[in-house]
């Protein structure tokens, strides 16, 4: 299995949703690199436009929901298999998941940050989002607060929907 194959069992509607999420949080993030002035001048025919590039930040939203469903979707699937929830490799799969990503991130950013001496270098930073409690203590970049969430939902969804 290749890392661009499909499961069998994903949901592909889903896949539309992420795609658009992608979208809108890269119309964000690119939003702010076009000037404004330009859409004003083209004139309220393009507000639709302006209204989506600005508010990309729901696309965070959506990635946060499709997470929440997928998640829970499987627990209750193996519910249903197993009575139970494996906790031990439901975490085991969260980091292995999530970390490597992680690393490919922060590692440039920590040899971009002693290297060019752009911001001085932070070990409790970095401590506070490989331990992913970022979202609580002022980060790296203050983007990792997002994984710093959704690590912290995968700690309590286990107990939450065993138990309710």
């Amino acid at each position: 299995m290749s890392i661009f194959s499909r499961k069998e069992k994903a949901i592909k509607p889903l896949d539309g949703i992420r795609a658009l999420a992608c979208l809108w949080i890269y119309s964000l993030h690119s939003s702010i690199t076009i000037n404004y002035d330009l859409m004003i001048c083209l004139g309220d025919a393009y507000w639709p436009l302006t209204v989506f590039m600005s508010s990309g930040d729901l696309g965070v939203d959506a990635f946060f929901v499709l997470s929440g469903f997928l998640i829970t979707h499987n627990m209750m699937k193996q519910i249903d298999k197993r009575g139970e929830i494996n906790k031990l490799e439901f975490y085991r799969s969260r980091i292995l998941r999530l970390w490597p990503a992680l690393f490919c991130a922060i590692v440039p950013q920590i040899i971009g940050s002693i290297a060019f001496n752009i911001k001085p270098f932070n070990p409790w930073k970095l401590l506070s989002c490989l331990l992913f409690i970022n979202n609580f203590y002022d980060s790296m970049p203050t983007h990792y607060w997002s994984v710093a969430c959704e690590f912290q939902f995968y700690l309590v969804s286990p107990f939450l929907i065993r138990h309710f």
